[in-house]
């Protein structure tokens, strides 16, 4: 009988310690007082931003002056990866390790388009960690953020690519996690960094000197963040628009980016021409199908001014307009109108309206 309780007392010996273990959450993530979700993406598809830049170097972009500081209002997609709850460092307070995989930012400044995207080269990481132990929110989050800016160059040859080399510190304080309606990441006090040429680092072409990102802006379609995987909710059909009641509104948030290519095509060598326009439709960076463009051209010989076309999976349409003579003739898009019937916002870096000269030689416009 004694030596049966020796064994009992030394098996509960053993198990103690794993016991113990156990209850306090030593099994990796069990037990963590918090609800953050597990390890996951959020996708935000259209995400808002502004960064001012100043630039240092003259070639830059089409800007006056080195010296030159401008802010620029950019808007785009960002995917966010995040880890499963943790304490790794046991001061109590969860957080959860994050990491920006996918951003594409882009905007019009005084020179032209601009672009803001994640350098592939180098991580952008961060985290999220509850300010206060067993409480989620507000919570602190960072990122460390390398980004790739493209600039038009001044003399108009291959655009200018910009890095940072040191890390662009991104702050926030959250109020959920995907990131609330409006919280917002804004550079640390006094973090302005230097962007170099990705051809030649010495060569310094301006600072970030500040920059604001919300991923999830309030109000407007489109803007809400998608936790991946998930179930896609079920919506009511929208009723179609009437010609009286159809506003730029519901993707007026979205801009369109048009551009614009023209040309002529004779069926009637000196009698009759047909002027070709070629448009590209983007929304953001991607080019979009299934939108309608209305276009209308201008000049003594058009037999039928308007056109409307419908653009293909490479957001390009060809208009045509017929004309019976010789001469100079304006070609404008006049309106960009989405699958539901509801007119698009143009952005204003776009090149709606072009000139063509047609003679007795026609030139097709070259395609995108």
């Amino acid at each position: 009988m004694t030596s049966v309780c020796r064994r009992l007392s030394l098996l509960i010996g053993l198990l103690a310690p794993l016991l113990v273990l156990a209850a306090c959450g030593g099994d990796g993530g069990g037990g963590l007082d918090t609800d953050y979700p597990s390890a996951g993406e959020d996708r935000f598809e259209l995400t808002h931003a502004s960064v001012e830049i100043e630039y240092t170097f003259d070639s830059v972009a089409a800007v006056p002056v080195a010296g030159a500081l401008e802010r620029i209002e950019l808007q785009g997609p960002t995917l966010v990866t995040r880890s499963d709850p943790q304490d790794k460092d046991g001061d109590g307070r969860v957080e959860v390790a994050t990491e920006i995989v996918e951003m594409e930012l882009t905007g019009t400044a005084s020179f032209g388009p601009l672009t803001v995207s994640i350098n592939p080269d180098k991580r952008s990481t961060g985290m999220v960690e509850q300010q206060q132990p067993g409480k989620d929110f507000p919570a602190d989050s960072f990122f460390d953020v390398f980004v790739q800016v493209e600039l038009p160059s001044a003399n108009g040859g291959n655009n200018v690519i910009g890095l940072n080399e040191e890390p662009l510190r991104m702050e926030a304080e959250l109020s959920d996690l995907p990131p609330g309606e409006d919280d917002e990441y804004h550079t640390a006090d006094g973090e302005a960094v230097p962007l170099v040429s990705v051809n030649d680092a010495t060569l310094r072409l301006g600072r970030i000197v500040d920059a604001l990102h919300i991923p999830n802006p309030a109000p407007g379609p489109g803007r809400t963040p998608q936790e991946t995987p998930q179930e896609t909710p079920t919506e009511e059909p929208a009723e179609t628009p009437t010609e009286e009641t159809l506003e730029p509104t519901g993707v007026a948030a979205l801009k369109a980016l048009v551009a614009l290519r023209a040309g002529c095509e004779h069926t009637q060598p000196g009698v009759e021409s047909d002027l070709v326009a070629l448009i590209l439709l983007e929304i953001g960076v991607r080019a979009v199908d299934s939108w309608t463009v209305e276009a209308r051209a201008e000049g003594a010989g058009v037999i039928n001014p308007r056109a409307t076309g419908v653009t293909a999976a490479d957001g390009t349409v060809e208009l045509r307009f017929p004309i019976n003579q010789f001469g100079t003739y304006d070609i404008m898009v006049e309106q960009v109108i989405g699958p539901d019937g509801q007119p698009l916002e143009i952005d204003p870096a776009s090149q709606t309206s072009i000139m063509v000269e047609v003679g007795e030689v026609c030139n097709l416009p070259a395609g995108f």
